[in-house]
């Protein structure tokens, strides 16, 4: 067993159950991390999560599980969502675009370049996405570029991404989200 591998995952565990509180609002709502109250993440989960990445920290391999509680670290520790360090979360984007590529980890990634540097970029980033054909039946590809065509402005554009999302996923809570973000 490798125990470096199994802090990483558990610390993984810990932050992403951290946030299970707020992760809805009172009418069973999806909310966005950015809406999300911060003062409902169990703080007792966060501090567990972080003793499991130090701990993870002791092997000699970088695993996926720890640049993804890396991630997960970088947004627990923000008080806000405006404080959260989206160039660290951009280095472990970038290392595991280097040992643990796929194209949901690329559009994880232009997600965060948009953060950084605005959505056009962010589109840019989505655009050179490897292998993006195979990301044409994952709804989140077009609701990405529906928020981001949204931030542009382009509202046209948006709308049909966000269409194009909602015909792709089966959640009803998922549907419901895109269907509020359509400007009408």
């Amino acid at each position: 067993i490798n125990s470096s591998n199994t802090h990483a995952l558990l610390s993984l565990i810990c932050f992403t159950a951290s946030r299970n509180e707020s992760r809805l609002d009172a009418n069973g709502d999806i909310l966005i991390l950015k809406k999300q109250d911060r003062s409902k993440w169990n703080r007792a989960l966060i501090e567990k999560a972080v003793h499991h990445l130090e701990a993870s920290a002791e092997g000699e391999s970088l695993s996926k599980y720890q640049l993804e509680a890396g991630i997960a670290y970088e947004h627990a520790r923000a008080a806000t969502y405006q404080q959260t360090n989206w160039h660290n979360i951009l280095q472990c984007y970038d290392l595991l675009c280097t040992y643990y590529p796929s194209p949901v980890v690329e559009l994880n990634r232009a997600i965060v370049i948009s953060e950084l540097n605005g959505p056009a970029d962010g589109i840019k980033a989505i655009e050179a996405i490897t292998q993006l054909s195979s990301l044409k039946k994952y709804y989140l590809l077009p609701a990405t570029l529906g928020e981001l065509h949204f931030q542009l402005q382009h509202y046209d554009i948006a709308n049909q991404y966000f269409a194009e999302a909602i015909d792709l996923t089966g959640s009803a809570a998922e549907k419901k989200l895109l269907q509020q973000k359509m400007n009408p």
